[in-house]
């Protein structure tokens, strides 16, 4: 897999980004977009990193220009699915990195100088109770007004 230099993505972006939203002012809004994080180990692996937890550190840092993004373009909610049941059979070594990457990011966006209200949806249950409850603290410092609502499931395609 080949990377762009970050200055041809610099260049490129803005103007990437102009295009997008001129082609939504066409297009009525969602009310409510949901994402789901994947691939990122596939990333980390593809772009020579020995430790996929850099994958999983450069999607968590994607999430606050995606919201950023959606807030621009009117979006009122936003779902992340983060975690699936499939990722809690991971080793230790990648399963732990990955939790608190997902605790750090909830955490830093649930913050009240964050324009967005955090709420964690999905089966806790499933977690290791220190990372259970990290979710559940980081989502009661979450004060500011609801621009929407950002929601790290635990579980997509949940088959329980």
């Amino acid at each position: 897999m080949t990377l762009l230099p970050q200055w041809v993505r610099n260049l490129v972006l803005p103007v990437y980004e102009r295009r997008v939203m001129r082609g939504l002012d066409r297009l009525p809004r969602p009310r409510h977009v949901g994402i789901m994080l994947d691939g990122n180990r596939r990333w980390a692996r593809a772009a020579g990193h020995d430790d996929v937890s850099e994958g999983y550190r450069r999607g968590g840092a994607k999430v606050q220009e995606f919201l950023t993004w959606c807030e621009k373009a009117d979006v009122g909610h936003v779902s992340l699915f983060m975690l699936s049941d499939d990722n809690m059979g991971r080793p230790e070594n990648e399963l732990v990195p990955l939790l608190r990457i997902i605790e750090d990011t909830v955490a830093d966006l649930a913050a009240p100088r964050r324009p967005w209200q955090v709420s964690v949806i999905g089966s806790l249950d499933l977690l290791p109770a220190e990372h259970a409850a990290a979710l559940k603290e980081a989502t009661t410092t979450s004060t500011s007004p609801t621009t929407f609502a950002w929601a790290p499931s635990t579980t997509p395609g949940n088959r329980r």
